[in-house]
């Protein structure tokens, strides 16, 4: 890396190169600048060289590989300026390239045949009048220039290595503390190679270091100008012990069983999930002796992960316990550190346990429920056809079984031995169809639970769905079933009214996991309908059905203006013919498109075109690839702002008067953020940094001098429901959502599109996608869903904290 900086008038009429007092570097230690004493400096720091050379001659350098070689030897030396070599300020000169170099005045005559000196750089004067020929013959040596003092060496050194100091655990983090280096800007630090940190401090504390890990450090210095000394590895090595963080017990525990008469069981609690507590393992452990926990090793039942993302926490397990009370005990293992096998005794490092806390039950669970397997239509005399029962009773060892019919108790049975039977209905009003369910019931457990059989509900979301002819869509199918589970289906067929407009897959989905996720493809022309219907037919006899109507239509599509555009997988907005600017990048009143590239197959712009003019239509399939040193936008702008503190403000609604005053600045919430009310920014310069998501629900107002930069470590997006007039740059680790809500309980959701279009003007970054999820409906077929119009003024304006001095320009007067 190279800074050359300077200004230098030269006069308009031709005269001869006469002679040379003198070449001068300033700034620079040691030395006359003679081969044998060259000035010295280090790599980015800058000098200044000033010349006095009569009327016209070249200034040039280059860099050599020894001292008292002449520039002309080499390839590249390169001419600073030419013409009247008698100025004061002279030329800034730095670089990060360690080494020789050489800075020499050449002789120079521009009223015949401009360059005249050879490569070694002997001064010649045209004697004989003749044209710009190069002939030897028309030139006479009058001397070198150099024995006037017109070349001077100078010697650029490596930044030196900075000595780690130490590398200590603190906690679960490792502080590193190293010497200043003379001449260097910033410091990288290495971790195992990787960079993690760049700054201009002797100390950082790695909070991102995995515990149990020897972890190898290393610091490089940086010069002014941005070169690394990569040459300084130390490899010095930290390995921190997690620690173990005290667990409370949790509460409230509750134990279910789904059925009186049947396994599995319902347990059920409450924990206060802490950071110091995510991702904790809770063992549910039985007891002979109720209220007493059970003395180490333990036996589970089951063995619970959770990762802290709610406080009422349940699980179902099977037991082969029953008919007696006994203890059930949940136990935290702290998993932060090196995780504890199954059931083992706190070791009070690896594995933290909380306080035991139980619960006595009991339950019967001598019979286990019969299953009602199929029913089918029989024939009945002189009456509609009534029903023929299948059924299995699963264990033999019941007294009894009572049947339900509609809901209400029909009979009772006595018992049977395990195996499948059937029985017969042929009442009168109780025609096929009608639903039917069956209980077991034991003298230990003589009354046997009230309820009906099998029955279900089946729910297709969205009700309507809008594609384009060859699009793909999701339909969500959630089947709830009362008095049953999964087993008791029968069949559950899916279908269309018309397969040419619109079809689905799977025909027969298994509802695990449910809801289940359907594939519907529109194959119509627009204008044309068509509706999915899903069926679910049960063991009991009941059914239930849930239908989606599709619509063929003009797909929805995206628009941008003036900035460039870059997808790093395939780029797609199918714009229709009939739009009112079928064009991708539009201009701007006398400016030009964006440039617009994709690292993926292809990019597809429907019926228009990527730009208005044919000479404009930009387009480029490339790809940025993995940057190494940009694993997080969120985590470089915190670094580079120097890691503000969180504002302390609650959350997550935050109005534009929570925002800094004055002339601007930057704010910090480590939680969720939703815009509350209008942003009103004005002319101030604000950075905001939201570690959460963050949800834009009102418009954002930026004055013609203000600028406004979020930048988010997870979901970005607009509330689906408004288009506001929004101004600024957001810049997202996760994904950017052009319609999407704040739910109940505090979830960033995706919306299921929205009909309001939306525009912004300013820039969009993500990591992740970008997800554009409104659509116009009839208004697709002219109008872009979502608009994204380039504003410089935003980067222009930006907060003077996100600058980065890179190079020093002067300008000196004739």
């Amino acid at each position: 890396m190279l800074l050359l900086a300077g200004f230098l008038a030269v006069g308009s009429q031709p005269v001869f190169a006469q002679s040379c007092s003198g070449l001068t570097i300033s700034g620079a230690a040691g030395g006359s600048g003679a081969p044998a004493g060259p000035y010295r400096i280090t790599v980015g720091q800058a000098v200044n060289i000033t010349a006095n050379f009569s009327f016209w001659g070249s200034l040039r350098y280059a860099k050599v590989n020894n001292l008292g070689d002449i520039c002309g030897a080499y390839a590249g030396c390169a001419t600073l300026t030419t013409g009247i070599l008698n100025f004061g300020s002279g030329f800034n000169f730095a670089t990060s390239q360690a080494g020789y170099y050489v800075f020499e005045i050449n002789a120079y005559e521009s009223d015949k045949c401009e360059w005249l000196c050879t490569a070694s750089s002997i001064f010649y004067q045209n004697n004989n009048n003749c044209l710009c020929d190069q002939s030897v013959a028309c030139f006479t040596s009058i001397g070198n220039c150099f024995s006037t003092g017109c070349r001077k060496y100078l010697r650029v050194l490596p930044l030196s290595c900075p000595t780690i100091n130490s590398a200590t655990c603190s906690g679960d983090n490792v502080n590193l503390q190293w010497s200043a280096v003379t001449g260097a800007a910033k410091y990288q630090v290495m971790r195992d190679g990787v960079n993690i940190w760049q700054g201009s401090w002797t100390s950082f504390l790695d909070t991102t270091a995995t515990c149990g890990v020897n972890h190898s450090y290393d610091v490089y210095p940086v010069d002014a100008l941005g070169g690394v000394n990569s040459n300084c590895d130390q490899n010095a090595i930290a390995n921190c012990t997690c620690s173990c963080s005290p667990l409370a017990a949790p509460s409230n525990i509750n134990v279910n069983p789904s059925s009186q008469y049947q396994n599995p069981v319902l347990f059920t609690w409450n924990y206060a999930f802490n950071d110091a507590t995510d991702d904790t393992i809770f063992n549910i452990l039985p007891s002979l002796v109720p209220s007493v926990p059970p003395p180490p090793p333990f036996t589970c039942l089951d063995q619970v992960t959770h990762d802290g993302s709610a406080e009422r926490l349940q699980e179902i397990i099977l037991s082969s316990e029953g008919g007696t009370n006994f203890n059930i005990n949940l136990m935290g293992q702290n998993t932060e550190g090196v995780a504890c096998d199954s059931c083992t005794v706190d070791n009070g490092v690896d594995c933290c346990l909380a306080p035991a806390a139980g619960v006595d039950f009991s339950w019967c669970v001598a019979c286990r429920a019969p299953k009602i397997q199929s029913v089918v239509s029989t024939s009945c005399a002189g009456l509609p056809n009534g029903s023929l029962i299948t059924w299995t009773d699963n264990s033999g060892v019941e007294n009894g079984f009572a049947w339900y019919r509609g809901g209400v108790w029909w009979k009772n049975q006595g018992p049977v031995v395990a195996g499948t039977y059937t029985t017969t209905d042929c009442t009168s009003g109780f025609p096929f169809g009608t639903i039917y369910g069956v209980r077991c019931f034991t003298n230990a457990c003589p009354v046997p639970i009230d309820g009906a059989g099998a029955a279900c509900s089946l729910n297709l979301d969205p009700s309507t769905l809008n594609l384009a002819s060859g699009e793909n869509g999701k339909i969500n199918a959630l089947l709830t079933i009362q008095n049953g589970d999964l087993s008791d289906v029968q069949s559950s067929p899916c279908s269309s009214s018309n397969v040419g407009i619109a079809s689905v897959s799977p025909l027969n989905p298994t509802y695990s996991p449910n809801p289940a996720t359907l594939t519907v493809t529109g194959n119509g022309s627009t204008g044309q309908s068509a509706v999915i219907t899903c069926t679910v037919q049960l063991n009991s006899g009941g059914a239930c059905s849930g239908s989606t109507t599709v619509n063929i239509q003009a797909p929805a599509w995206y628009q941008t203006r003036e900035g460039d555009v870059h997808a790093e997988g395939n780029l797609s907005s199918r714009i229709r013919a009939t739009a009112t600017a079928p064009y991708f990048s539009l201009e701007a009143a006398g400016g030009f498109p964006g440039v617009v590239s994709y690292g993926g197959s292809y990019a597809n712009f429907g019926s228009g075109w990527v730009a208005r003019e044919a000479s404009e239509r930009w387009l480029a399939q490339s790809s940025f690839g993995s940057p190494a040193l940009m694993t997080s936008y969120f985590d470089y702008f915190y670094q580079l702002l120097d890691r503000p503190t969180a504002s302390g403000l609650a959350g997550p609604g935050i109005t534009s008067a929570n925002l800094p005053g004055g002339s601007g600045g930057v704010i910090y919430f480590n939680h969720d953020v939703l815009t509350s009310g209008a942003w009103n920014i004005g002319d101030k310069k604000i950075v905001v940094l939201v570690d959460g998501n963050f949800l834009i629900q009102d418009a954002i107002n930026v004055g013609a001098n203000g600028s406004l930069i979020v930048v988010s470590s997870k979901d970005m997006g607009v509330n689906q429901s408004i288009n506001p007039s929004i101004r600024g740059i957001f810049i997202t680790d996760e994904a950017f959502v052009s319609g999407a809500y704040y739910s109940v309980g505090g979830t960033f959701t995706r919306a299921p599109g929205s009909n309001l279009r939306l525009i912004i003007n300013g820039t969009v970054v993500s990591r992740g996608n970008i997800e554009l999820n409104r659509d116009l409906l009839g208004t697709n077929a002219t109008t872009p869903a979502e608009s994204f119009l380039y504003d410089a003024g935003l980067f222009i304006n930006s907060y003077t904290g996100l600058w980065q001095e890179r190079f020093t320009w002067e300008e000196i007067a004739p």
